[in-house]
């Protein structure tokens, strides 16, 4: 019976320890992070739809690098692009369109005060083109040097 009981407790506990820690990592910034992104311009109907990405990277005054490694349209011909800002409340940055798979941009938000730990960059996808679904994922790392 106390074997059971003493179970039960260490049980908990890891439950209670790796809830802990998969929220404190999910607080911090990274260095490198990926992303997908997509929008579907319904033409005529009642709204278009999208999905936003966000990449949370570590601050640095070397900026962050941002990359499409791959687009898709389902329209023959469509095109779209990728618009990265920043949701963070404590830099400021005009938003970046990127157009076309295998262009990157560095990104250099400005601090309003302190140089924050991290700042929340939104990526999100926009197309024109009537009946396309527009979807692009990349990454994005923070630089060093």
């Amino acid at each position: 019976k106390k074997f059971k009981k003493v179970l039960s407790v260490i049980a908990a506990l890891s439950l209670v320890t790796s809830s802990v820690c998969s929220y404190a990592s999910a607080a911090n910034p990274v260095d490198y992070d990926t992303w997908e992104t997509s929008y579907t311009y319904v033409p005529n109907g009642p709204s278009n739809t999208g999905s936003s990405d966000y990449c949370y990277m570590t601050y640095s005054r070397y900026g962050n690098d941002v990359s499409i490694l791959g687009i898709k349209n389902t329209q023959s011909g469509a095109t779209g692009r990728v618009t990265v800002s920043v949701s963070s409340t404590d830099v400021t940055m005009s938003s970046i369109a990127l157009k076309g798979e295998g262009t990157s941009v560095t990104c250099f938000p400005k601090p309003k005060n302190d140089p924050p730990q991290g700042v929340n960059f939104k990526l999100s996808a926009y197309t024109s083109y009537s009946g396309n679904a527009y979807t692009a994922y990349g990454n994005m790392k923070t630089l060093k040097s």
